[in-house]
């Protein structure tokens, strides 16, 4: 089910891997990397981004480094969105999926640099390592949680109890509408 919603997440684009980076492992790689993982990543499913102080957050995401770092679902060399998807679809109370688009756009840059002079969006750029993306991934996940400590708890409930979001995929919706409307407006 997860391959099956990363595709439909837009994980999967169709055509040649050299030049269409948004592609999944194949099935049997895919497969086999997360049942690789399987018995480790127990740990985290209790894990639950509102209930857990900033310290045991940073903490947690900290401990995903060595399953991150295994991680290999996508044929690019960039892991922060694949990753941060796959383990948000295991884990949908503790990671937030994070995208370029948005995510990284609203934590990495300024609204006035968000679109060039024509309206269109720049391009984000993600760190070449997998150290320095595992860094980034971990950078934003705990921005996440400062900005899941700032907001009324009801909030939360009411967006789960309406619209069936966790928290992490909320504060994900607010992030997409907050760019969507403050790039139009700048």
């Amino acid at each position: 089910m997860l391959y099956a919603t990363l595709t439909a997440w837009g994980m999967h684009r169709m055509g040649d891997p050299k030049t269409t980076k948004t592609k999944l492992t194949d099935w049997d790689c895919f497969n086999e990397w997360i049942m690789a993982q399987s018995d480790v990543l127990q740990q985290f499913r209790g894990h639950r981004m509102l209930e857990m102080s900033a310290t045991e957050y940073a903490d947690a995401v900290l401990a995903l480094r060595p399953i991150y770092r295994r991680f290999k679902l996508s044929v690019s060399n960039a892991t922060v969105v694949v990753n941060s998807k796959a383990l948000f679809h295991l884990f949908p109370e503790f990671i937030p999926p994070i995208d370029r688009q948005y995510t990284v756009r609203f934590f990495k840059q300024t609204p006035e640099r968000w679109r060039d002079r024509k309206g269109k969006f720049q391009v984000v750029s993600l760190p070449a390592g997998l150290d320095e993306q595992f860094e980034l991934f971990r950078e934003i996940c705990i921005g996440m949680k400062r900005l899941a400590d700032r907001i009324e708890p009801g909030i939360f409930e009411q967006e789960h109890r309406q619209h069936r979001v966790t928290a992490p995929k909320a504060l994900d919706n607010a992030i997409v509408n907050f760019v969507t409307i403050v790039s139009v407006a700048v």
